[in-house]
């Protein structure tokens, strides 16, 4: 089973960076979830808020109910929560997102839904890891 696609274009997708964390189905994950690559989410992460630094694919059987800040968003799932994005969000046909939205580029295939506010325009914001994260990234490398 493919989790990406084969296009050869500049969808972030392409080309994931290291996949850091797996959320797969029949797991129920609550609390703050951050990770500094990408995550896959097809179970259910339940929060105030989730960072991933790499790019963040919900599936079809995936549900996330938290604010999320990423550099990327696929979603063929569903979010309850605002959404921060650096670079791209992208709705599938399956894909749910209710709430707001600030990214630079978002792209809805035919079918997704896509419920609240969005403003569109280069991200300032950077994502921030927590100092908790930031001291075991500086642990990991000395």
């Amino acid at each position: 089973m493919a989790l990406f696609n084969n296009k050869k274009n500049d969808d972030a997708f392409d080309s994931p960076s290291k996949i850091d964390c797996i959320l797969d189905i029949d797991t129920i994950f609550t609390g703050e979830l951050e990770s500094t690559g990408s995550v896959i989410i097809n179970g259910v992460l339940r929060g105030k808020r989730m960072i991933a630094r790499g790019s963040l694919t919900v599936g079809e059987a995936g549900s996330v109910e938290a604010d999320i800040e990423a550099h990327d968003i696929k979603i063929s799932g569903i979010i309850n929560g605002n959404i921060t994005v650096k670079n791209k969000v992208e709705i599938t046909q399956k894909g749910k997102l209710y709430g707001n939205l600030k990214s630079q580029r978002l792209q809805i295939i035919d079918g997704g839904i896509f419920e609240g506010s969005c403003a569109m325009g280069v991200v300032k914001e950077e994502i921030k890891p927590t100092l908790e994260l930031e001291n075991m990234t500086h642990h990991k490398k000395t």
